[in-house]
């Protein structure tokens, strides 16, 4: 498999397992670009920018995948992601 397409989906089950692990709270891009470098879950502990987060869930959303259950709303500029309280 693609190294770089490898990368791409083992962010997205971070940020996945990261909003399940706190299903209804709302954090924004930065916010889970903070949890990953903090804790060390980014590859080869490069910085993560959270442009690139945003475009991931924004893909993922449209091509029904992986991240296809998270839950975005735009307040005050910012985009907002989270996932349904159970």
């Amino acid at each position: 498999m693609d190294t770089k397409l490898n990368e791409k989906l083992r962010a997205k089950y971070v940020i996945l397992t990261f909003l399940c692990c706190n299903r209804g709270e709302r954090f924004t891009a930065k916010e889970i670009c903070e949890f990953i470098v903090r804790n060390k879950l980014n590859s080869r502990n490069s910085e993560v920018h959270h442009n690139a987060i945003s475009r991931l869930v924004e893909s993922d959303k449209h091509s029904k995948s992986v991240l296809q259950d998270v839950q975005v709303e735009k307040r005050g500029g910012r985009n907002y992601y989270w996932m349904e309280s159970l």
